[in-house]
């Protein structure tokens, strides 16, 4: 087999998994449910990967791949940072309308199944440093290019775009507020955003 071919089959497995995992939640999902779902032999499904905790942190790597490869490319199709940001909040804002059958909710049981398991928790808070540390690079490369307002302290501004979409995904996930409400909720984040991060001649 080539090294292709193996790839190929390797994500085959991850979307199978993902797709079990949100069927029938994290705790309740076994190997044995991802090799019947997948068709494939069980041997063939262990040749990848062993277990399903290996295969849940596999499906959340290939996410932050897509991740990344959606921000370079809007950085790429964009002429400012300023759109870059904003256009992220809207695409994640039409997420939420879905995010209650999404593999989020997996997410989450993960984290309060195992929350207290701290070798557990290394792998999570390394995403969060990743994910937090990303936008605070997009906002320091909107102060370079003077797009941004001066002397911004852009680790704080960073952590808190980040919490701000992932505390909008749990309160949808959960129901707690109406796509609707939420969708005004991403409008005003925009506008206080553009109150912190741009000049006042254009914000």
């Amino acid at each position: 087999m080539t090294d292709a071919y193996k790839e190929k089959k390797r994500l085959e497995v991850l979307k199978t998994a993902e797709e079990v995992f949100i069927q029938k939640g994290y705790q309740h999902t076994t190997m044995t449910d991802v090799v019947q779902a997948s068709g494939w032999s069980r041997g063939a499904v262990y040749t990848y990967y062993p277990n399903t905790e290996t295969m849940f942190q596999a499906i959340l790597d290939e996410k932050d791949k897509v991740f990344e490869s959606y921000m370079d490319h809007m950085l790429s199709t964009n002429t400012s940072v300023w759109q870059v940001l904003t256009a992220y909040i809207d695409q994640s804002s039409e997420q939420l309308q879905t995010a209650s059958s999404s593999f989020g909710t997996v997410v989450y049981e993960y984290l309060l199944m195992h929350w207290r398991d701290e070798e557990k928790m290394i792998f999570f808070q390394d995403r969060i440093r990743w994910a937090t540390a990303y936008f605070k690079n997009l906002i320091e490369q909107g102060i370079r290019t003077k797009e941004f307002k001066q002397e911004l302290n852009s680790e704080a501004i960073g952590n808190i775009y980040f919490l701000h979409q992932d505390g909008m995904y749990l309160q949808a996930m959960v129901g707690a507020v109406p796509w609707e409400k939420l969708k005004e909720q991403e409008e005003l984040f925009k506008e206080m955003l553009g109150g912190v991060l741009l000049p006042a001649a254009t914000s």
